[in-house]
């Protein structure tokens, strides 16, 4: 979503950036003495537009922004935030403690009625929504019946809520993330037991989806509207669901999976199955994720596809995408770790602290095999079955396994090492050394793997996943 931006001035101690949207109030026991206003300036490239203020005397504060569309948005004081929605138009006071925070969040002015039901629901329900609770059930069945129960109370609270106020639009904006959130979990349960049970009961499962998927138009809604919840939800259903039903059911086999063949293969999928816009959403999510130097060949025929229906999308979305592809196309293909990449720290399992030039310098001598994932990713933890496999088969030889926990909780971390058995060297990073991190490496999206070779030079920053059977020549070839 576009942010446009024109002179800011200072105006009795508030910071004004420019007229359309206002978004004023006050905090009480402030914690910091600013407040920041993130929006997303498009659901694919995801950057954060960040517009910090001073708080006055009073410990009041306003922004004013320009924005030619809805557009998603987090007001954070501290290490706390609240989710937003704004409109063009709006005017909106908000007030909180920070000794309370999400309990205390209260809006008024034009735009207050959304925002008022966002910060209600998520106090009524953010326990419940959390993955880790949705995951302590093994059981499909419980976890189905726990699924379909969080949505109908959802729902009704937000037929409860706008029951106030019938014609507001937010309310149709809501249902539908309400509704992709619920088939999101199936579809990411689905994913926990794909691996380990018969096609007959995997079969059932997606059966059960679809009834789900049928009953409601999940693909119908105003990318305008709705653009990074949308985009997610694609993510989810064409990746996480639809291309692995498709797999079972044309027997089609793993060693292709990271050849780049299955990337085109939801492609393919999606657009069949998309309208033109949306299909158009899907490929610029797909091409600026996955794009590099291994699946360029692949994306090629996408890439002008993609450019032919994008007519409807925003001209900036647009010109990233091509600007990622030129980018893969016009690098270079010597291998270069940045130096800011290098003196970015991490945190082990002890809670020691490291930079990355001294954690590979330990390793010299060795090929290092860098996993960048997390917890919450379920393609990193579909990936680890095959690293295990792979670490049996390159037992007593010189590689080792780094693992990069990314945008992680250190619990869910810690919890998931110990779960899924992860053998090898694991280190985690904070929020902003996760971005600074994904920054310079170009990371843009997880699992991402590098290789390294025995003098701790950089061979390839797109290493090949576990699950490609040729990643064992590679590393093999790097030992001599």
């Amino acid at each position: 979503m576009r942010v446009i931006f024109v002179l800011s001035f200072l105006l009795l101690n508030f910071c004004v950036f420019s007229v359309n949207v206002i978004v004023a109030g006050k905090i009480t026991h402030p914690v910091k003495k600013n407040v920041e206003l993130l929006l997303y300036n498009n659901c694919i490239e995801q950057k954060e537009v960040q517009h910090k203020c001073k708080l006055n005397e009073k410990n009041e504060f306003s922004i004013q922004i320009i924005i030619d569309s809805p557009s998603l948005a987090y007001f954070v004081h501290g290490k706390e935030s609240t989710e937003m929605y704004l409109f063009p138009g709006d005017s909106i006071y908000l007030t909180l403690d920070t000794e309370q925070f999400d309990e205390s969040v209260r809006y008024s002015g034009k735009g207050s009625v959304a925002n008022n039901f966002l910060a209600s629901h998520f106090v009524k329900f953010e326990p419940r929504l959390d993955s880790d609770t949705l995951f302590m059930y093994d059981d499909w069945n419980i976890i189905c019946n726990y699924s379909i129960a969080l949505r109908k109370q959802r729902l009704a609270h937000l037929e409860q809520y706008f029951s106030q106020f019938p014609d507001h639009k937010f309310k149709d904006i809501y249902r539908y993330r309400i509704e992709n959130d619920f088939i999101s979990r199936l579809i990411l349960s689905f994913l926990q037991t794909y691996r380990i049970e018969s096609k007959s009961e995997v079969l059932k499962k997606a059966a059960y989806i679809e009834k789900y998927l049928t009953s409601y138009p999940y693909l119908e809604a105003d990318w305008r509207l709705l653009e990074y919840d949308l985009s997610n939800f694609l993510y989810d259903y064409f990746i996480f669901y639809k291309y692995r039903i498709a797999k079972l059911e044309n027997n089609w086999n793993d060693s292709t999976d990271m050849s780049g063949v299955w990337l085109t293969r939801c492609m393919d999928i999606a657009k069949k199955e998309l309208d033109t816009l949306s299909c158009a959403y899907f490929y610029a999510d797909m091409l600026t994720t996955y794009i590099g130097a291994n699946t360029l060949d692949n994306f090629k025929p996408y890439y002008h596809y993609f450019m032919s229906i994008s007519d409807e999308m925003p001209q900036e979305l647009v010109d990233f995408v091509k600007y990622r592809y030129r980018t893969v196309t016009k690098r270079e293909r010597k291998a270069r770790l940045p130096r800011k990449a290098k003196m970015i720290n991490l945190s082990n399992e002890e809670n020691e602290t490291f930079s990355l030039t001294e954690i590979l310098s330990e390793y010299k001598g060795k090929v290092v095999y860098v996993d960048f994932w997390a917890s919450w990713c379920g393609s990193c933890i579909e990936q680890m079955a095959y690293a295990e496999k792979l670490k049996k088969l390159l037992k007593g030889k010189d590689v080792e396994f780094l693992y990069l926990a990314m945008h992680d909780q250190e619990e869910s971390w810690k919890k998931a090492i110990a779960h899924y058995k992860i053998l090898g060297h694991h280190y985690i990073l904070s929020r902003e050394q996760s971005d600074k991190l994904a920054k310079e490496l170009n990371i843009k999206g997880y699992p991402s793997y590098m290789l390294f070779d025995k003098k701790g030079k950089l061979v390839t920053s797109e290493a090949k996943w576990p699950q490609d059977e040729a990643l064992i020549d590679d590393l093999l070839e790097l030992m001599k």
